[in-house]
């Protein structure tokens, strides 16, 4: 290898991701606001009342009335499980076909929810189980993806197709082995589920498997014909997933099963490159063990031993330098694959230069100083100056929802009105102890919630207990407090923000700065107590009496969710940083403890939406996006603050108290 030339460490987009942790919502839509121009005969549905329902029927009460989504009474009452008043509206002629603005018809609702019994009583009045929605989503898919065993064996008995494509390219399959179904994926495989079926970006469900470490599904789809070498759009196998995210059960599993361990992708790169940029010793071993070729350059002229000399690896450096001394051979069956590499391919993405390595060398050098780049020098945090500004209240105008009221007694809540709804959490402005707070509540549990008589459950919701173990030991001024909690029925209370979010406010320059100080102290504060919000948007930071407050740390331990460049949640379009993007830069960012750099990002890209430029989403990063928006961000004295924020490799970026400290200094410096 030249010693001139720089090895970069393999990257590239996401092609199998992580299993997401929230539904997506391709399934059941949800508006973001009050369902109008629901009839009566929509509500007894929803609510389970039969002997109301069959009175407004034989009233001449509408079974096909539509609200403004195109949700008809069937619609609810399949959601909900009501099978009697399936049944009466059935006998009234309800269109079990209907669609709602979404595509989504009550078998689609029945079968997400697994309601077996709802689902029979469709499939027996001739309902088209292939019926798809405008993602191309079927009943079958929603059912899989919940791991809904029965309704999906039900659903194959009446014809449905397990290879069904969604818009995405993602099959039932697909989704199953995504969240690890093991027994839907059986059944699938069992009723002819393709098990090289690619989605749009040539990701087949073993890739997936591989991503997630689900061995025992990765070993069911082997049994049924996975080709252990199939290669997604940029060229990579199963086996170079299963090297990149570190699962060592992975990468014995597909070596046994034939999985070519010397493949190279479109940039020449194969596990083993893989395994030693990002220090996987045990994988590395194991490879080598099994004849991996250490001396494979990928198309930069990088063998795994530059780049593991680059980044400073010193255990899998003495491993390969030992390998060669022993004068291990690798096979050369496969020298047809070390020289013929794939030809390049553009992506989105483009990683700058990795550090320089040294040439070759019979000794083990020392890790490189310049492993990471040196960020220009950040001023010391003058923390008097930012305890001062963080406590500071911007101008701001106070916002109130309006709409009509309701109480929840049982509770102790008192005129309750809806400020907004989003895809997991609907919020409220209730009145509790003669104080104003936002109340928190599950979209599904919406309904009930707003009759007054809010579900009590025998096990709180999973999404309830992650958001209250994360808040209730947090205590800080820029970081909504949590004010009382009743998890048994799902609900959550915080101090109500009087000025809304950010996204309601128009800020001076002057009091964007200080609203940046109080975003970067609170995510300081959180960083320090392990916490990495990983979602920072304007909707997300709250104002109350002028002091700007994190909110929503619901999503705090679903760090990665992407799947083959869809979104499902987490991250918002336009902040999201790279390493949500690429699940391989979001492994190494974990192993490399940057974690928590995602949110100093995103900090980045708040900046840039408070001053009304484009932000740089982590999924289009470029270099000239980024020296635009830092440009951009001169308009208030932000733009090497931008810059560095804004670097694709985590570990380049500030720490949220470098941020601060940076932001705190500009106010001083204009106002001071």
């Amino acid at each position: 290898m030249d010693a001139r030339a720089e090895p970069r460490r393999p990257s590239r987009r996401v092609s199998a991701a992580e299993p997401p942790t929230a539904p997506p919502r391709k399934y059941i839509k949800t508006a973001s606001r009050h369902i109008v121009d629901q009839t009566e005969l929509h509500s007894a549905a929803a609510e389970g009342d039969v002997k109301r329902v069959r009175e407004l029927l034989e009233k001449g009460a509408d079974p096909n009335a539509r609200d403004e989504n195109g949700v008809t009474p069937l619609h609810l009452a399949a959601y909900w499980g009501r099978v009697e008043i399936v049944k009466l509206l059935l006998e009234y002629r309800a269109d079990q076909n209907a669609k709602d603005k979404f595509g989504v018809t009550p078998l689609h609702r029945a079968a997400y929810m697994g309601h077996v019994e709802v689902v029979k009583l469709f499939l027996k009045h001739g309902t088209n189980p292939n019926v798809q929605n405008k993602d191309g989503v079927t009943p079958l898919y929603a059912a899989a993806y919940r791991g809904h065993v029965d309704v999906v064996a039900l659903l194959l008995k009446h014809g449905a197709n397990p290879n069904a494509k969604d818009k995405d390219g993602m099959t039932p399959l697909y989704v199953a082995v995504l969240n690890g179904h093991v027994d839907v994926v059986r059944l699938l495989l069992e009723h002819g589920a393709d098990p090289n079926i690619k989605d749009k970006n040539g990701v087949t469900p073993l890739h997936v498997a591989a991503s997630g470490d689900r061995v025992d599904i990765a070993r069911h789809l082997l049994e049924h014909g996975a080709d252990p070498n199939v290669r997604d759009e940029d060229g990579m196998t199963p086996l170079h997933v299963a090297a990149s995210v570190g699962h060592v059960d992975a990468v014995r599993l597909l070596l046994e099963r034939g999985a070519d361990l010397n493949a190279q992708d479109k940039k020449g790169v194969t596990p083993l490159h893989w395994a030693a940029s990002l220090d996987r010793v045990d994988i590395a071993r194991h490879l080598l063990e099994h004849g991996a070729d250490p001396t494979v350059k990928d198309r930069d002229g990088a063998t795994p031993l530059d780049l593991a000399r680059a980044l400073g690896h010193r255990e899998v450096v003495s491993l390969i330098e030992e390998w060669l001394r022993r004068g291990e051979k690798p096979p050369q069956q496969r020298k047809a694959a070390k020289t013929r590499p794939w030809g390049g391919a553009s992506q989105k993405a483009v990683s700058p230069p990795a550090p320089t390595a040294q040439s070759p060398s019979t000794q083990t050098p020392s890790p490189p100083h310049t492993t990471f780049v040196v960020l220009s020098p950040l001023p010391s945090v003058d923390v008097e100056l930012v305890e001062r500004l963080s406590g500071e209240p911007v101008a701001y105008s106070p916002v109130s929802p309006s709409g009509s009221s309701f109480d929840v007694p049982e509770l102790g809540l008192s005129g309750c009105v809806l400020s907004t709804c989003g895809a997991f959490f609907c919020v409220y402005r209730c009145m509790w102890q003669d104080a104003a707070v936002a109340v928190k509540v599950p979209v599904q549990y919406r309904t009930d919630f707003e009759r007054g008589v809010p579900l009590r459950f025998t096990k709180a919701p999973d999404s309830v207990l992650r958001e209250l173990e994360t808040v209730k030991a947090l205590s800080h001024r820029n970081v909504l407090r949590l004010v009382a909690a009743w998890p048994e029925y799902g609900v959550l209370a915080y101090e109500w923000g009087d000025g809304g979010s950010l996204r309601d406010q128009k800020l001076s320059h002057k009091d964007v700065l200080k609203a940046l100080v109080h975003v970067a102290w609170g995510l300081r504060y959180l960083h320090s107590r392990g916490v990495v919000h990983g979602d920072l948007k304007p909707e997300n930071v709250i104002v109350v009496g002028g002091i700007c407050k994190i909110a929503d740390l619901a999503s705090v331990k679903r760090l990665l969710s992407r799947i083959s460049g869809s979104r499902v949640g987490v991250c918002t379009s336009g902040f999201c940083a790279p390493e949500q993007v690429d699940v391989r830069l979001g492994a190494e960012a974990r192993a490399k403890g940057f974690e928590d750099r995602m949110d100093v990002y995103q900090l980045a890209n708040l900046v840039l939406d408070l001053i009304g430029v484009e932000t740089v989403d982590g999924a289009e990063w470029s270099r000239d996006k980024v020296e635009k928006a830092a440009r951009e961000a001169e308009a208030i004295g932000l733009s090497d603050f931008v810059s560095q924020a804004l670097e694709l490799e985590p570990w380049r970026r500030p720490n949220a108290e470098e941020a601060v400290g940076r932001i705190a200094e500009e106010w001083r410096r204009r106002y001071g």
